[in-house]
């Protein structure tokens, strides 16, 4: 690991975070590749998933921007974090910004990430049932907000019934 960032600057997340299974393939909807960040300025979250304008070119870039927090997660609470910060961009989620989004609708987006998270892994072969309830076990902490539902909400449904199907490798 390299010394921490500067705050409000973005680094490769590579230099900082030592799991290999942090960096799926990530594509967005239309096929671009979503690029890996870290932000030390980020806290609260372990990741978040973003649509920036790059100042060069002028054409907005697919962001993955991880917080000093995401070391401290688990490997399994990494891997899911990683495959849904992802799932945001494979759905399109940020597309049409969030500024106008709807408290529902930003909810229902985290949920479909989840899941999406849990089927993507499921698929990899990378858990069993119980690596995916660990892998989301940072969610069941979050509370409710305005913005969000609680964790044992996001976690009981749908997720929760795709995690009790027979695993099958």
């Amino acid at each position: 690991m390299v010394a921490a960032a500067q705050a409000g600057h973005y680094e490769p997340a590579q230099e900082f975070i030592d799991n290999p299974d942090a960096f799926p393939a990530c594509h967005t909807k239309s096929g671009k590749p979503v690029r890996y960040l870290y932000g030390a300025h980020i806290i609260g979250i372990p990741a978040q998933s973003t649509l920036e304008k790059n100042k060069v070119t002028g054409e907005y870039e697919a962001r993955i921007i991880y917080s000093p927090g995401f070391n401290k997660l688990s490997v399994e609470e990494q891997r899911f974090a990683a495959e849904h910060e992802c799932a945001h961009h494979r759905r399109g989620h940020f597309e049409g910004g969030l500024d106008n989004m709807s408290a529902a609708r930003r909810n229902a987006l985290e949920r479909e990430a989840d899941c999406e998270a849990v089927l993507a892994l499921r698929k990899k072969g990378a858990y069993t049932p119980f690596q995916l309830k660990q892998g989301m076990a940072t969610i069941l902490k979050y509370e409710k907000s305005i913005r969000y539902s609680s964790g044992p909400e996001r976690f009981a449904i749908p997720c929760g019934a795709l995690m009790m199907q027979p695993y099958k490798v």
